[in-house]
């Protein structure tokens, strides 16, 4: 363990992280004032991947999940603790951005469904549909995707590259 002497009239934050992985689940009828619980499920992918941990699983329930943005997930988990996204057991989610449309074709450009800038995420048995422009663009590392279907976007289902926004040039020639 770490520890932390306070020697003057400091003010802390901290934040704790469980130990124990837990399971996260979103559901077309939760809500994301909920805990996330089986019983009392999220509504949004945004908030099941902002209360995740490395190692945690999200379950998506069966049905079509609706999205009007980007869902994002930018956390760097670890070999021994990704995080795992995936459809319920026997149950069959599909993320859909048909109810998106952005206002111009330079938005739509930057309009994916998902966006992997994190590393060790582990997305699997879902289906990704109708988002502006990728389904899913992958800018990070260690990720595995199993089992997606991608239908209906208005670019590639996936996009594996280098963000060009943060490099002017190659950072390793050669």
């Amino acid at each position: 363990p770490q520890s932390l002497t306070v020697t003057t009239n400091t003010g802390v934050t901290a934040t704790f992280q469980s130990v124990q992985a837990i399971e996260l689940y979103v559901a077309t009828n939760g809500s994301d004032a909920n805990p996330g619980t089986i019983d009392a499920p999220l509504l949004t992918l945004h908030a099941a991947v902002a209360a995740a941990f490395g190692g945690d699983v999200i379950y998506l329930r069966s049905g079509t999940h609706y999205y009007t943005s980007t869902v994002n997930l930018a956390g760097h988990n670890t070999s021994n603790n990704p995080v795992l996204i995936t459809s319920y057991p026997g149950e069959n989610a599909e993320l859909n951005w048909s109810q998106w449309t952005p206002p111009n074709e330079t938005v739509r450009g930057a309009a994916r469904g998902m966006k992997v800038t994190g590393s060790y995420w582990q997305l699997k048995n879902f289906a990704i549909s109708y988002a502006p422009d990728n389904g899913i663009k992958c800018e990070g590392h260690h990720n595995i995707f199993e089992q997606i279907v991608f239908h209906h976007n208005g670019d590639s289902g996936i996009q594996i590259g280098l963000n060009k926004e943060d490099y002017t040039t190659n950072p390793e020639p050669e």
